[in-house]
């Protein structure tokens, strides 16, 4: 590895695991050994922001110039056509009806037949895209540098119900709460059928949140600038670089199949 600032994690298909990294390229860890994707492979750099595999087995890639999707042993650019003002990509996500989304600066885009396509109103000056969820109702949930907004399965159009800071994390736990984590304002959340946030009671170790991550047992991860939290009833317990960690800013957290953090 030639970078180790992990931006996102995901796991493919077959168990693998895709690692975008912030300076180190895209990174596939597979049968014990990690393979480096980079300009050589068709990326343009190599900084990744995030990593998908879809359910047809497409692995896109967002960097900081442009969105990519792997054919066979290379990637090959897909936003050229648009002509984007802005060509950072910062978010993927799949949904459950197969809908693949990437949003940036220059906005929310759906991927069919492997073109990009402009979704909902352009966004607004200086706003960013740098999350996206989806929740029980269908619902996008975008999470942006001017607040967190919805966009409802219905129609196109997008809500904002937090608009106060960067908001940088984002999750939808097995009740229906939703969490969101901002840049220096802390955790939120929004409880199951309501449309306000309140601030979490939980103490952060650092008021800006990266990651946040349910488990199989309920726990809620918080990746933090200072550690990380893991949430669970009644206890809340912080990890960082004095219990092996390599730094204290955590920026992923994700579980495998056998449900290993």
């Amino acid at each position: 590895m030639t970078g180790d600032d992990v931006s996102a994690l995901a796991v493919a298909r077959d168990g693998s695991l895709w690692a975008a990294t912030d300076g180190g390229g895209l990174l596939h860890y597979q049968d014990g050994r990690f393979r480096s994707f980079g300009p050589k492979e068709g990326l343009a750099n190599e900084f990744v922001r995030a990593v998908l595999e879809d359910r047809k087995g497409d692995v896109w890639a967002a960097t900081n110039r442009g969105l990519f999707h792997r054919v066979g042993e290379r990637f090959e650019r897909v936003d050229e056509a648009l002509h984007l003002p802005n060509i950072a990509f910062f978010g993927l996500y799949e949904t459950r009806d197969g809908r693949v989304f990437a949003g940036g600066p220059s906005g929310l885009f759906l991927i069919q037949g492997g073109k990009l396509h402009p979704h909902g109103p352009r966004p607004e000056p200086e706003e960013t895209i740098y999350r996206i969820g989806e929740t029980r109702d269908g619902s996008l949930w975008l999470g942006t540098t001017r607040g967190l907004k919805i966009s409802a399965r219905s129609n196109q159009d997008l809500k904002s119900i937090y608009t106060t800071s960067m908001v940088t994390a984002l999750s939808e736990d097995m009740e229906g709460n939703i969490r969101f984590g901002t840049m220096g304002q802390g955790l939120f959340l929004i409880p199951s059928g309501r449309q306000s946030a309140v601030p979490s009671s939980v103490r952060l170790p650092d008021n800006s949140v990266s990651a946040i991550f349910e488990d199989r047992e309920r726990n809620i991860w918080v990746g933090t600038a200072d550690g990380l939290v893991r949430m669970s009833a009644p206890d809340v317990g912080v990890l960082s670089s004095r219990d092996g960690l390599s730094d204290d800013n955590v920026t992923s957290v994700y579980t495998d199949s056998r449900g290993v953090v």
